[in-house]
């Protein structure tokens, strides 16, 4: 349940929010943290990555308020394949560190890029670990009930209108 108070609490730190909520497919954040988006085809942005089961919220801080994030965009999990980018010597210093996601269900690709190969191998790990939780969980037959969303949701507002 905590997770999923988490979940709440973060959605209502991102602004511009497109689609259904969080907690209509996710339970749990499964990693986070600053790539670099585009590379490849696209001018490169900094965004902030979220990965939770099911899929992965792409956003960019606001500069103006603290801890508050503008919504940028999601891709489904479910529905895409995470493909590594060797680093190669003879490529452009641009695409180290990096790895793309082909989304089938919207036929794009998207290239991130990291500051480290540290970095990057965190995420891939991340990956394999988010595939691997959402089989265990289909597997169980786990499904967060709307009451516990729902409780969720309310938790996370009243913690907002004390702060």
């Amino acid at each position: 349940m905590e997770c999923l108070e988490k979940i709440a609490s973060w959605h209502r730190t991102v602004e511009g929010w497109e689609g259904p909520e969080l907690l209509e497919d996710s339970s749990q954040l499964i990693h986070q943290g600053e790539v670099i988006k585009g590379i490849g085809g696209a001018w490169p942005k900094d965004v902030n990555l979220f990965l939770f089961d099911h899929q992965m919220v792409y956003c960019k801080k606001d500069l103006l308020k603290r801890n508050t994030y503008v919504y940028r965009g999601r891709i489904n999990t479910d529905l895409c394949e995470v493909i590594d980018i060797p680093d190669d010597p003879l490529r452009s210093s641009a695409f180290h560190h990096s790895w793309k996601i082909h989304c089938l269900d919207k036929g794009k690709t998207y290239v991130f890029t990291c500051k480290t190969e540290g970095d990057k191998t965190k995420w891939l790990q991340a990956f394999k670990k988010e595939r691997s939780l959402v089989a265990m969980d289909e597997s169980s037959g786990f499904v967060v009930s709307e009451k516990q969303k729902q409780v969720a949701r309310m938790t996370a507002k009243n913690q907002k209108s004390r702060t």
